[in-house]
């Protein structure tokens, strides 16, 4: 901007200069007329040289200030990237977490037949019902650990439950628990039958004499990720009425109503 400054007072000094000639042009008879135009004429001659300096020192400053401000306005683009980005990974970030809330919530709790009264409290917090009643048959009493689903039973013959003692029944009306297989109540009824027959041991009817299609003797895995043999036996009730004898009589849009673990007594 001095140069441009520079450049106006120039032709500041060139009108004055102008000026001063017209004065003498009127004021001298001593030149010609001849002579006082070829003055005249280099005069604005050297006038209009300086215009065209001047405009070109105008147009060269107003260049570099906007190649200035295009390299500021560049130079905050990658902030303007920055947080597009930023705010890009944010959501996704949150899209992520709100997903695996999804997919947690779905997934169905994980139970052990070997918890006991306390432990299963633990694992499943509270909104759960407990009763005892006083049975008639093969032991005293019968206490029921209920929840939304799915139901303990111990039977025992102290007064009081005893204290680390594991149900001895297990019904399940829910698909949101599991033990140690892969079916759910509700999933069809095939999916559980060729499971087992992979993974576990047909249970055996002692008054039949044979093994039962569709019970098994259920094995829990352990934290090492062996399995071990347990004393409980593994079913479940279908969703379709019949008393079905072997696998290929359940029907193919067979699932399972309901699925039960339990210790046999003979």
């Amino acid at each position: 901007m001095k140069r441009i400054f520079s450049a106006l007072l120039a032709v500041v000094l060139v009108f004055t200069m102008l000026a001063g000639c017209s004065s003498r042009k009127q004021t001298t008879g001593q030149k010609t007329e001849e002579e006082l135009k070829a003055e005249v004429k280099a005069e604005m001659e050297a006038e209009a040289r300086m215009k065209e300096e001047l405009r070109k020192e105008i147009r060269s400053e107003l260049e570099v200030q906007q190649k200035a401000g295009e390299t500021a306005s560049g130079q905050s683009k990658p902030n303007e990237t920055s947080s597009t980005e930023n705010k890009q990974k944010e959501d996704a970030a949150k899209n992520d977490a709100r997903q695996n809330d999804k997919a947690e919530a779905d997934s169905p709790i994980v139970l052990s037949v070997l918890m006991n009264k306390d432990e299963i409290i633990n694992k499943l917090g509270k909104g759960y019902t407990f009763e005892t009643k006083q049975e008639e048959g093969y032991f005293t009493y019968c206490s029921s650990l209920k929840y939304e689903g799915i139901t303990f039973d111990f039977n025992y013959d102290t007064e009081e439950l005893p204290e680390g003692k594991a149900p001895d029944n297990i019904t399940i009306t829910s698909d949101k628990y599991v033990f140690n297989y892969d079916f759910k109540v509700g999933e069809p009824a095939q999916k559980a039958l060729d499971y087992c027959e992979k993974n576990f041991k047909h249970a055996y009817d002692m008054h039949m004499g044979q093994d039962i299609f569709d019970a098994f003797m259920y094995k829990e895995k352990k934290s090492s990720g062996e399995t071990a043999d347990t004393n409980m036996v593994l079913r479940w009730e279908y969703d379709k009425e019949g008393d079905f004898s072997s696998k290929s009589e359940v029907p193919a849009d067979a699932g399972i109503k309901t699925i039960q673990l339990f210790i046999p007594i003979d």
